[in-house]
This record gives structure tokens, C-alpha cells and sequence, in this order.
């Protein structure tokens, strides 16, 4: 299920950061890997690249192709990204928990633009705003307490990624796609899309696959897997898929999309909610912990090695 969702302007100021977001991004995802110094390093867990969601990596780095799991005749990915995690991150022992090392990491950020790492933590600060504000209209849409979700998402890991499509002079080969067919693993994602048409798929309940473009003054909410067990099926999480653009003129068209990867609570038990289920609507889904699933969902979509997800 994706959404187009107007977030009123008055309470959170998300798009006045959009135009300085839009504005440094590009001339981030425009440097060489080699100028993507960091200005701080981090573990060597970090300086290697192994974690993927913390700190100054282009994505060409570590390419990855998102939707293998899907078909695993797909070549890499035509994307690269820069992605951030939680920025003021308590000093507390559950965010220094071996097991939670990388998703709780010093953010690592480029020399230059000299004013990115400031534009950046104020949009992932407005995007955490949001993110609290519609669990907040999915509880009430769901008939529940306005603060049933509130204690489940206060120790997220959520992940604020660029992720830059650049421009081709040459038409994709088979198999080479921006990004393949998938479903994103969390609660849900906000996404900020550009004015490309036709890019963003999503494949309905009944195969069709339709494109969401973008709607001014909007955001794109998507729901992902764990809100989709959360609610029984009654949300589903959409398959969705990015497009390769046309050649024209011997040239394709670049794209850049600002998206926020909402996360829950490593340490929630996300089970079927007591009001989407009944005698004639039993349970889909076994409860599962939300950080073992994430990290199992994950590796499939990448087509890496990783133990499954114990149901509890």
C-alpha cells in the first residue's frame, strides 16, 4: 500500500528543508569516491564499508542489486546512495549493544558541501517527526490507543538515504535496472521523489503495475513488511520497483530521491494486532522480533548470507 500524504506545514516544516536538501544532495552524489573523505572515522567496521547504513559510502563502493532475491538473474543495481542513521543516539546500554553496533555507529560525514552535515540532520530530525506523527494516525486508524505504537518505535534505527540515479549515455543492458522488484522491510518508508515521470512502479494486489509520480506538497508513505504483519494483510507491503527512464538523444535522465526508512524497536515483538484478526481472519504471520526480521529481510533483498529470523 503506498500513500500520497500531505503533512500539514504548521506543525512539522519538512518542505522548507526541501529545497536545501535538493539543493546540496546533488552536489554531494556529483563528488568522486575519493572526496568523500569522512571528517571523522569511525570503527573499523565502519572505515571498511561493511555497514552500509552509516556514513560517507558511494555505492559504487559496495554495489549491491536490490531485488535478487526476486530474480536472481538481475545485474547490479544502477544506483548509488549516501545514507545517515539516528544522529543524537542516547548514551544508554541498549544503543551500545554489540548486536546493535552498526545501526547505532557515529554517522561519518564528507568534507564538502560544507553546509551538507547541517542540512542533513535538520531534514532527519523533520522526517523523525513525521515518522512519530503517522504511527500515530495508523493507531487511530487501527482503533487504538493514540500511544500504542509510541514505545515500540522510541529506540529506533530508522535510516535517512540519497539515493541518486544517474544519468546514462548508453541504453541499460537486460537485466540492469535502478532497482529491482522488492518490498521494503521496516514499518514504513517516507519517500521525496522528483519530478522524473514514470519511474517509481508499484505492482497492485491484482499483478498490474502502476506508476506513482509525484504529487507537489506531498510525500509518499509506503508500508513495509513489519506493518504489514503488524496488520494482519489488512496493509500490505507493496512490491515496487524503479524504472529505467528512455534514451533520448543518446542519453537517459538522472534522478534523486530522498528516503526515510522508518524502523521499529530492535527489540519489539511485532505480532498481529487483536483487532485485525478474528474467527474467520486467524494470524498470517507467527510474531517475530523486529530487529532479527529486518536483518534477515535485508540480506534476501541483497542477496547476501544471513541466519534467518526465529518466530517467538
Amino acid at each position: 500500500m503506498i500513500w500520497p500524504i500531505a503533512v500539514p506545514e504548521r506543525r512539522h516544516r519538512p518542505r522548507s528543508r526541501l529545497p536545501r536538501v535538493g539543493c546540496v544532495a546533488p552536489r554531494t552524489q556529483r563528488l568522486r569516491a575519493k572526496q568523500l573523505r569522512p571528517t571523522r572515522q569511525g570503527t573499523p567496521r565502519q572505515r571498511e564499508g561493511v555497514d552500509g547504513r552509516r556514513g560517507a559510502r558511494e555505492h559504487r563502493q559496495r554495489i549491491r542489486t536490490v531485488g535478487i532475491a526476486t530474480d536472481p538473474a538481475l545485474l547490479k543495481s544502477l544506483q548509488e546512495s549516501y545514507g545517515i542513521g539516528r544522529i543524537d543516539v542516547p548514551d544508554e546500554p541498549y544503543f551500545k549493544a554489540p548486536s546493535r553496533q552498526a545501526t547505532f555507529a557515529e554517522n561519518i560525514w564528507p568534507d564538502k558541501p560544507a553546509d551538507f552535515e547541517l542540512v542533513m540532520k535538520e531534514y532527519y530530525g523533520e522526517m523523525e517527526r513525521v515518522f512519530f506523527t503517522v504511527m500515530r494516525l495508523f493507531a487511530a486508524t487501527l482503533d487504538l490507543p493514540p500511544a500504542y505504537f509510541d514505545k515500540k518505535i522510541d529506540r529506533h534505527g530508522s535510516v535517512l538515504r540519497l539515493t541518486h540515479y544517474p544519468a546514462l549515455d548508453r541504453a541499460p543492458l537486460p537485466k540492469e535496472e535502478r532497482a529491482g522488484a522488492h518490498t521494503d522491510n521496516g514499518i514504513l518508508t517516507i519517500l521525496h521523489i522528483d519530478d522524473t515521470p514514470d519511474s517509481l512502479a508499484v505492482q497492485l494486489r491484482s499483478g498490474e503495475w502502476i506508476y506513482v509520480n509525484r504529487v507537489p506538497g506531498t510525500f509518499v508513505i509506503n508500508i513495509g513488511d513489519l506493518m504489514m504483519r503488524w496488520a494482519n494483510d489488512k496493509w500490505v507491503s507493496n512490491v515496487h520497483r524503479v524504472a529505467n527512464p528512455p534514451l533520448v538523444n543518446g542519453r537517459t535522465s538522472r534522478r534523486l530521491s530522498l528516503v526515510y526508512f522508518c524502523q521499529c524497536n530492535d527489540d519489539t515483538v511485532v505480532a498481529c494486532l487483536p483487532n485485525c484478526t478474528g474467527p474467520e481472519n486467524p494470524p498470517r504471520y507467527p510474531p517475530i522480533v523486529a530487529g532479527e526480521y529486518t536483518a534477515m529481510r535485508a540480506a534476501l533483498r541483497y542477496g547476501e548470507t544471513q541466519p534467518g529470523a526465529k518466530a517467538v
